[in-house]
């Protein structure tokens, strides 16, 4: 049975797949959060995200070749996934935070950004998750 905890693009298989795909990890608390959810997808979507984790040695094969040309398409591959990290963190700013922020004017900015609709704290949970994916670019050289 699916279950869900609430709206959350952290449920997305997609975007575990290719952090998963890609080595991408991110700090203790979020990684914590980000398995949580994983037992609101599909269980063959989990399965499959579980074996790309464990299996999954893109980006160790893509430091070690001298192929800048794979470099430079690894890189191009993050890079779509930090803009989209970017751009769902304006759309959550202004279609969460703003807008409860317009309807409840009695709290302030800072509470209203404090929890998202999975219960993490919400901007700083979407920087550190964008932030993560950066630091995984690989040094193209000359």
């Amino acid at each position: 049975m699916l279950q869900m905890s609430g709206g959350s693009a952290a449920q997305s298989s997609t975007l575990q797949c290719l952090d998963a795909a890609f080595s991408v990890q991110h700090e203790t608390s979020i990684q914590k959060f980000l398995l949580k959810m994983r037992d609101h997808m599909p269980s063959a979507h989990k399965k499959f995200i579980e074996t790309i984790s464990e299996k999954s040695s893109i980006r160790s094969y893509v430091q070690k070749s001298d192929d800048k040309g794979l470099k430079q398409c690894f890189n191009q591959v993050l890079e779509a996934m930090i803009d989209f990290r970017s751009y769902h963190l304006q759309v959550v700013t202004k279609y969460v935070v703003i807008m409860s922020n317009r309807q409840t004017r009695n709290q302030d900015y800072e509470s209203l950004s404090k929890k998202g609709t999975g219960g993490t704290s919400l901007l700083p949970f979407l920087k550190s998750i964008r932030q993560s994916t950066t630091e995984k670019l690989v040094e193209q050289g000359n």
